[in-house]
C-alpha cells in the first residue's frame, strides 16, 4: 500500500469511528434491517413480513404493493432508532428485481395498479416472479437478435429481468395516460422514499466515462443503462425521453446523455447533514457481498433462497456466452459476472404446497428435521445411500423457465417415476431428487464456466442452512464448498447493504471494507461419498 493510500484509509476510518450504517434488504417474503457499527458489529436487526399477490385466474399475474413494502422498511426502521436521531448514519437498499409503476398527478406519485384486476389499486410492483411479458420478451430479443448487447445478458432477455415488465406496461398502458407513469427499479424507489424520510437533497452525478459498457447495458436487465438508441428500438422511447425522466431515481445527472447513467454500487446519491442514502443493488448482490469472506478470488458464490443467483468477479472483460455480464458497476476494480436458477427454494416450497403428505409431516415437527430423520431411517433399513432409493425417480425442475444458460423462459419441469404413492417415504423421495436437480444445475454451470478457473463455491441465504444439500454439492462438483456461519444466512443482505453504505460514506473501495469486516474463513465442506 502506497503512502498516500495508507493515509487515506487511516483518516476513513478515523472519521468513520463514531458513524452508523444501516442495510436495508427486501426479499421475497420479508423485510430486513440491520445496523453495524465502523467495526462491523451488529447492533440492531429485526425483520418483518411482506406479501406478494398471484393471480388466481392468471398465475403469470404477480404483484405486490410498494406501499406495504415500505411500511415493512418503516417498522424495520423505527427499531433501530436513527431516522430522527443526530447521529451520522449512511443507508443503503438491496431488493428483489421487481419493477415499481408509479403515476404523477400533481405534485405526487401515486400508485399505478399491475394487476389483472384493475380494481386492486395497492399492486403497483410486477413482482421478480411475475411472467406476463412472454410476448414482449421475445418480440425484445428477436428485435436486438443481432445487437451486441445480448451477449452481456447469456444471449437473451428472459421475463425475470425489469426491462422486459416495463415493455408490457408501456405496450399495455392507456396512451393518454404513458406520459404520467414513472418506473423505478424497487430498489431505487426505497431509496428514493428514505432519502425523503431523513430530508436529503439529491446529489448531482457527474459521469465517468469508464464505467460505461459498450454497448450500454442494464446491470441484470434492470431500468437503468440502457442507450436512447436501444430503448427507442424496442418500442420503449418513452423512457429516453427528457434525458430519461421516465426512469426513476434518487440522483441528478449534470449533463445530457444518450445514455442512461449507472452509478456504481454504493455511490452516495442523496445527502443531508447527518444522513447519506448511497446507491443500492439487486437483493442478490447484497446477500454476495456480505457473505464472501473477503475473498473472491476463483469463487462461484451461490446465492441461494426462493432463487438462487450465481455470482463471479473477475478482471475479464468480455461476455461468456449463457452467463450475464461482465457488468462494472458493482465494483470498482473487478467485473462482476452473473447466472443462476428462477426455481430453488421455490421447488421445495412446491412440493410443501402440493404434496398430500405435507400435513402429516407438518404435525412430526420442523419438515426439514422430519425429512432427515426419514432419510437416516430408509438409510438405516436399505444399507445404502438415499440416492439408490430415488434411483428411478428423476426431477427436471425449471417450474418458472429457464435464466441461464439457456435464457428460455418457456422451459418447464417434468418429474419420472411418479405413482398413486402419496406417503410421507414419496414425498421424501421427492426432496431427495429435489436436491439432486439442484446439485445437477450447479454442475451444468460450473461446465461453461471454465475461464473463470473456479477452486471453490460459497453458499449464502437460507440453502446454506441444508447440510445435506450442501455435501451433495461437494460430492457432484467436486469442489470445497464453504459457508459463512459466523453470518446469519437470513441477514447477509443487510450486511452486504450496510458495507455498500460504509463504503459510500467513508471513500473507502468496497473490497478493503469487506476486507476489514468480514471472517478471513468459512466453514468448509468436502465429501468423496453421500
Amino acid at each position: 500500500m502506497s503512502t498516500r493510500a495508507f493515509f487515506t484509509a487511516w483518516w476513513a476510518t478515523l472519521a468513520m469511528a463514531e458513524a452508523l450504517f444501516c442495510g436495508v434488504d427486501v426479499g421475497s417474503s420479508s423485510v430486513r434491517v440491520q445496523l453495524i457499527d465502523s467495526v462491523g458489529r451488529s447492533l440492531y436487526s429485526t425483520s418483518c413480513a411482506v406479501a406478494y399477490r398471484v393471480c388466481a385466474s392468471d398465475p403469470r399475474f404477480v404483484t405486490q404493493s410498494s406501499e406495504e413494502v415500505w411500511k415493512g422498511v418503516m417498522r424495520c426502521l423505527d427499531g433501530a432508532n436513527i431516522v430522527d436521531s443526530e447521529a451520522s448514519v449512511s443507508i443503503c437498499v438491496s431488493a428483489t428485481c421487481s419493477l415499481v409503476v408509479k403515476e404523477r398527478v400533481g405534485g405526487e406519485l401515486r400508485p399505478y395498479s399491475c394487476a389483472k384486476d384493475s380494481a386492486d389499486a395497492d399492486q403497483d410492483v410486477v413482482f421478480w416472479m411475475d411472467t406476463r411479458s412472454e410476448a414482449e420478451t421475445m418480440e425484445m430479443n428477436e428485435t436486438l437478435r443481432d445487437d451486441g448487447c445480448l451477449k452481456y445478458l447469456g444471449g437473451a432477455f428472459v421475463q425475470e429481468m425489469v426491462l422486459t415488465k416495463a415493455k408490457y406496461v408501456v405496450d399495455h398502458i392507456a396512451k393518454d395516460r404513458l406520459d404520467s407513469v414513472v418506473f423505478f427499479d424497487l430498489h431505487d424507489y426505497l431509496s428514493l422514499k428514505i432519502s425523503e424520510l431523513f430530508h436529503c437533497e439529491p446529489l448531482v452525478m457527474v459521469p465517468d466515462s469508464s464505467q460505461v459498457l459498450t454497448p450500454s447495458v442494464g446491470l441484470d436487465g434492470e431500468l437503468k443503462g440502457w442507450s436512447s438508441e436501444l430503448l427507442k428500438s424496442i418500442g420503449l422511447g418513452c423512457l429516453a425521453r427528457d434525458n430519461f425522466s421516465q426512469i426513476g431515481k434518487v440522483f441528478k445527472v449534470d449533463q445530457t446523455l444518450d445514455y442512461d447513467y449507472i452509478p456504481t454500487a454504493g455511490t452516495p446519491i442523496a445527502r443531508s447533514s447527518t444522513k447519506t442514502v448511497v446507491q443500492g443493488v439487486i437483493d442478490s448482490y447484497g446477500s454476495w457481498i456480505g457473505s464472501c469472506c473477503g475473498n473472491m478470488k476463483n469463487t462461484l458464490t451461490l446465492v441461494a433462497g426462493t432463487s438462487t443467483c450465481f455470482m463471479i468477479s473477475h478482471s475479464m472483460k468480455a461476455p461468456t456466452d449463457g452467463i450475464w455480464g461482465p457488468f462494472n458497476v458493482v465494483l470498482k476494480s473487478l467485473s462482476v459476472s452473473t447466472s443462476g436458477f428462477p426455481t430453488t427454494g421455490k421447488l421445495i416450497e412446491h412440493l410443501f404446497e402440493t404434496h398430500p403428505a405435507y400435513d402429516e409431516l407438518k404435525k412430526l415437527g420442523n419438515p426439514f428435521d422430519t425429512l432427515e430423520s426419514l432419510i437416516s431411517t430408509e438409510e438405516d433399513r436399505t444399507g445404502q445411500s438415499i440416492h439408490y432409493s430415488a434411483k428411478n425417480m428423476f426431477l427436471y425442475g425449471e417450474l418458472s423457465g429457464n435464466r441461464t444458460p439457456y435464457g428460455d423462459s418457456a422451459m418447464r419441469g417434468v418429474f419420472f417415476g411418479e405413482s398413486t404413492d402419496v406417503s410421507l417415504r414419496d414425498m421424501m423421495l421427492k426432496y431427495v431428487c429435489i436436491l439432486e436437480f439442484l446439485a445437477f444445475q450447479v454442475k451444468q454451470l460450473l461446465s461453461i464456466t471454465g475461464e473463470f478457473e473456479i477452486s471453490r463455491i460459497l453458499i449464502c441465504g437460507s440453502q446454506a442452512k441444508n447440510k445435506r444439500l450442501i455435501e451433495l454439492l461437494a460430492f457432484i462438483t467436486g469442489l470445497p464448498i464453504d459457508v459463512n456461519d459466523s453470518i446469519d444466512p437470513h441477514l447477509s443482505g443487510t450486511r452486504g447493504a450496510a458495507y455498500l453504505a460504509y463504503s459510500g460514506a467513508s471513500g473507502l473501495d468496497l473490497l478493503e471494507v469487506i476486507r476489514r469486516l468480514s471472517p478471513d474463513e468459512a466453514k468448509r465442506y468436502t465429501t468423496d461419498k453421500i
